[in-house]
Formats: C-alpha cells, structure tokens, sequence
C-alpha cells in the first residue's frame, strides 16, 4: 500500500510558479507515495485584485471539488473561505490563522478526510498559514519547511512571528534550503532542524531540440534575462542602469509586473514579458545568452541573504551562465556565477562574459546535481533516521 502524504502549499498546483513544493510532491509521488496537495485558500476578498488568470484557475479548481492526476497518485484543491489569512493588517491575526478552516465552504478538515487524508505518513507544511493541520489529521512524522526568512517580508509582524515559532517547536522536523537560514532558525529550538537545498527538475529545463518563443522573433540577441518574482527585493535601479550602460543588448525580465516601475516600459531595450508559464520557460531562458539575479541586498538584507535561488539552477541546466548580486548564501554554494557587489562589477560582468566562451557542461554538470529527486531522497532519508 501506498504511503501517504498531506502537503500543504502556497501556489496553487497549476501555477505557472513552480516552486519547490511542486518539486517535492513530483518526487514523493516518484517514489511512490499517494499525495493531497493543498494550497493558499481564496475568499471573496481576493476579487479586490480582480479576476486574473491565476484566479481563474484556482477557482475552477475549487468548483471542481480539486483535481486527480498522475494516475490517482496526486489529488490537488485550493481551498475557498469566507475570510483567510494573509500578511497585512487584520487578515494578520492569530485567529484567523488557526481558525480559517472553520469559515472554509465545505469545510476543508472534513473533505481532506473523505479524501482519505485524515490519518497520514507524513505531514508536509510549506507554508505558515495552514497550522491547525498539526491538531486536525493524525500523522507520523510531520515537516515544516520555511522556504524564506519570512520575518523579512514585508507584513510580517509578531502574530506571524508567534504562529511560525510555535510551529518550529511542534512539528517533528524543520527543513531550510539556505545555510544562512538555518541559524535564525536553530535559535527557536526546533526538534530537528536540516538543510536540503533548493531544486529543480534538470531534465524540464536541460531537454534537447528546445524550440526558440514566437516573442522572440522581435527581441534581437544579445538577450539577458531573468526569471521569477519581481518584488520589493528586485533592484530596479540596477536594471535600469544596466539596459542604459548596454543599449545594444535586450533584457528579458519575466515574472509579475505590478511592482515594476513604469519608466521601464519607456525603455526600448527592456522587454518586460509577464508571466510565462512553467511549461515554456526553458525556451525564453535556452534562447537567451545570460541569466542574472538583480536583488537589493542593501534595502532588504534579511531577505536575500537567506535565499537560496531556484533560477540559478534553472539557467544553469538551460547552457547559460550567471551574474548575480553577492550574498552569502550564494558564495556558500561555490556556483559557476559571477557575483557581483556593485552595480559597476555587474554590467561589467555581463560585457566580459558576452566576449568570451563558456564552458555549458560545467554549468549543467552544477545544475543536475541540484536535481529534485536527490533533494528528495535526502529528505526521506532524514525521515527514516528518524524512525529509527
């Protein structure tokens, strides 16, 4: 019999990001495991922000009752109530983080039961805002695994930071996928506390005969890009210094862009693409010639320092190298990336490596290392020491 596993999510499955959790699901289900995924719930509030494509999906995905797929081995449901917490005033109480369930329609505790997840191998939380699992399903080993320093976040306030405490001292294991990241959280005393890095799935990202995007029929070469979130963190400034000092390469920037200042659409050598799904990104990435991760580390230093970034993969597995901001967590990875602590070492970074040849083996050689399913070993391997 299978085993079975209650993952509780951010992103909804469908996403176009595909983060780790994604990763770890794909690979529990490899080895054999029958997995609930469950993520951020919606509520009327969320129409405030109007109906994107992305809720679209996670609604329909409700109405549906959730979604069975990789032969029955994975059944996926975004949950719906009438109010659900998030990191802003208010919708930030205590409370509402431990009791949302009990607005949810139907309720969410009892469907995950008549699914068959009431009483589990393995409790998987991904996220801090789904708590009330650890007293609502019966479980054998149970994992929180904090992807960021969330106190870093903008929002984060301390009824966060008391629900995020209080789960590092329950469950039975906390994992980090940065270094950094694992000494703010050994000074909340965990039971067990490990590192299992980021991944990606090299294969998606490293496949042969990958066919060059439409959209880039209109974005002549040299292209230099970036994928992912484009939030506080992103560094605008150097990106925009970037594309003036380097008028004659293209910069793809690809990911969310309600945080992207409207000077960069006057640009003419900025191409700001949106979000793109997960499925297409290794063309946008195998058809460009750099890759960078431009964050701030100098406004948010909590943040980026305890990133460990799943794009470093991603563009190494596509044949392409990387310039990136310096942070500590990258130099503890001892990457083929050029790091970089100013935005002067950056673009000349970026014009050194478009005059020289690179080595791609060496880079996809970094990058299938990094592959999920050997995160993901790691991390039942940890488990089964545990059991013993």
């Amino acid at each position: 019999m299978s085993k079975k596993a209650l993952y509780i999510g951010i992103h909804h499955w469908n996403s176009p990001f595909q983060v780790g959790s994604h990763g770890i699901v794909k690979e529990l289900i490899h080895e054999g495991w029958k997995v609930a995924y469950i993520s951020a719930p919606i509520s009327p509030l969320h129409l405030l922000g109007g109906i994107s494509t992305d809720l679209k999906s996670r609604w329909n995905n409700y109405k549906k009752g959730g979604e069975n797929t990789y032969n029955n081995m994975l059944w996926h449901y975004t949950p719906f109530a009438l109010l659900t917490p998030a990191m802003v005033p208010i919708l930030s109480s205590t409370w509402l983080f431990i009791n949302w369930a009990y607005l949810s329609l139907p309720n969410i505790i009892t469907k995950i039961k008549k699914q068959g997840f009431g009483e589990v191998d393995l409790l998987f939380l991904d996220s801090l805002f789904q708590p009330f699992w650890l007293d609502t399903v019966n479980y054998k080993h149970s994992v929180l695994r904090l992807a960021d320093n969330y106190s870093g976040f903008q929002g984060y306030n301390d009824n966060i930071h008391a629900i995020e405490n209080t789960l590092i001292k329950n469950v039975d294991n906390v994992i980090v996928p940065a270094k950094n990241l694992k000494k703010r959280i050994a000074l909340m005393n965990p039971k067990n506390l490990y590192h299992i890095p980021n991944g990606i799935n090299f294969n998606h990202f490293s496949e042969k005969n990958i066919k060059k995007p439409e959209q880039y029929a209109h974005i002549p070469e040299p292209r230099i890009i970036y994928v992912g979130a484009i939030q506080e963190w992103f560094d605008f400034e150097l990106v925009k210094k970037m594309a003036i000092a380097l008028n004659d390469v293209s910069i793809v920037l690809i990911g969310p862009t309600n945080c992207i200042p409207q000077s960069f659409y006057n640009i003419k050598n900025i191409y700001i693409m949106g979000i793109q799904t997960h499925e297409h990104l290794p063309s946008f990435i195998h058809y460009a010639q750099i890759g960078i991760i431009p964050f701030n580390i100098q406004k948010h230093p909590k943040l980026v320092h305890d990133i460990h970034p799943l794009k470093l993969y991603e563009y190494f597995a596509c044949g392409i190298p990387v310039v990136s901001t310096d942070w500590e967590e990258l130099r503890l990875i001892n990457s083929p990336a050029i790091l970089c602590d100013n935005n002067n070492d950056f673009i000349q970074a970026i014009v050194s490596l478009l005059n020289k040849t690179v080595n791609i083996q060496v880079l996809k050689k970094f990058a299938k290392k990094a592959d999920w399913k050997y995160r993901v070993k790691k991390l039942l391997h940890v488990l089964e020491i545990n059991k013993n």
